[in-house]
């Protein structure tokens, strides 16, 4: 694949998950409207958020409370770690980010399946210590650490009706161009978000190790990763991670490019 067709690919993936709320963004979830209160979907984690022969062992379940069926997304389940945002420079006023850990994917998928009430999905997800960022404006590559918080955001529909009216407009934007796709009519799921504070990793260092780790403005997930590999993006990676970590001294490994 051409770096200019692999630069389109990523382009349109990322407008298209924009647009197609679960709706994913790689890099910044603003926390939505929870469903009125007692939501019908009842989120919570089975166990303790804890690490495991290097990964993150997350434990969820999600549960219909209510006393109809509702309808869950295949694509109904988001993960995303902190992070901390400063300008290019590496300087200035911090803001709160997010980057997906788990659930984004390149195979886009507009179905669901009845939740009936009472009916419950157990999900285990083994996260990764690491999650790679890219910044297309730097053209770099590099690995943040699984650390700060973890926010989860499970999605559901109240109606089947609901759910085939989402489907039908995001099926019918590979039809309409881009700049007609508001004009379509959208039902959004609703959402529940809870978050966890993400436990130390138990490997002998614990300085910083529950605060997010700094990431620049522009880096972003890349879904699917098509950058790791790329020897002068992981360089280039390497200075970013090396510049923040003067400002945010971590532990060594912690912020890496070693591929």
């Amino acid at each position: 694949m051409s770096l200019s067709l692999a630069r389109r690919l990523l382009a349109l993936l990322t407008c298209t998950l924009l647009f197609g709320r679960p709706y994913y963004s790689a890099q910044h979830q603003t926390d939505q409207s929870q469903a009125e209160s007692p939501s019908p979907l009842d989120v919570h984690l089975t166990k303790p958020l804890q690490w495991q022969n290097g990964c993150l062992s997350v434990g969820l379940d999600r549960t219909n409370r209510s006393s109809s069926t509702i309808y869950i997304p295949v694509m109904g389940l988001y993960i995303s770690s902190s992070a901390s945002e400063v300008a290019e420079n590496g300087k200035g006023k911090r803001a709160e980010a997010w980057i997906n850990v788990f659930g984004a994917s390149d195979i886009l998928s507009w179905d669901a399946k009845p939740l009936a009430p009472g009916g419950t999905i157990h999900e285990h997800a083994c996260l990764r210590a690491n999650v790679g960022v890219v910044s297309l404006k730097r053209n770099s590559y590099r690995e943040i650490p699984v650390s700060g918080r973890l926010k989860i955001q499970a999605y559901y529909y109240l109606t089947e009706k609901d759910w085939q009216k989402n489907k039908a407009r995001q099926e019918a934007t590979v039809h309409v161009p881009p700049e007609q796709w508001k004009k379509l009519e959208r039902q959004d799921p609703s959402v529940i978000s809870i978050f966890s504070a993400i436990p130390c990793r138990d490997d002998g260092c614990k300085a910083n190790c529950s605060i997010p780790p700094l990431i620049i403005h522009g880096e972003e997930r890349s879904v699917p990763d098509i950058w790791s590999d790329r020897k002068d993006w992981n360089e280039r990676g390497k200075a970013i991670s090396e510049k923040l970590a003067k400002n945010a001294p971590t532990c060594p490994g912690d912020s890496r490019s070693d591929h």
